[in-house]
């Protein structure tokens, strides 16, 4: 929790610091950071979509397709179990992305957020 409001924090810091350093007219700052925070948010959203499972069922039908058209070996079918049953990794794999996802809903938040108060500044 600590990370995610130093995080929010050092974003809004870092994008006052920008505006004193790069000379850009207040309606270019707020088109800039409202961008960023739009593709940062777009990003968020992928990743929840993605934690969420809703698109299984698309994924399953390309990667049966896909086996359908390419043989795979033995070997390669052994891996891919392997991995699957690895619980170590699936677990990094949950950390790192629950980790992604709040990082780039935090910037994204905070670049709107600086958006918005540049426009009524």
């Amino acid at each position: 929790m600590k990370w995610k409001i130093a995080l929010f924090i050092a974003m809004i810091v870092i994008w006052q610091s920008l505006m004193i350093v790069v000379p850009l007219s207040p309606i270019e700052w707020v088109n800039l950071s409202f961008l960023v925070g739009l593709v940062f948010l777009l990003v968020s959203a992928s990743v929840m979509i993605h934690r969420s499972r809703f698109l299984d069922p698309v994924f399953k039908g390309f990667k049966l397709v896909g086996e359908k058209m390419v043989h795979k070996s033995r070997s390669m079918q052994r891996a891919d179990q392997l991995v699957s049953e690895d619980r170590k990794f699936q677990e990094f794999k949950d950390v790192t992305t629950r980790s992604i996802g709040d990082s780039t809903l935090i910037i994204g938040g905070s670049s709107v957020l600086v958006s918005i108060f540049v426009l009524f500044i």
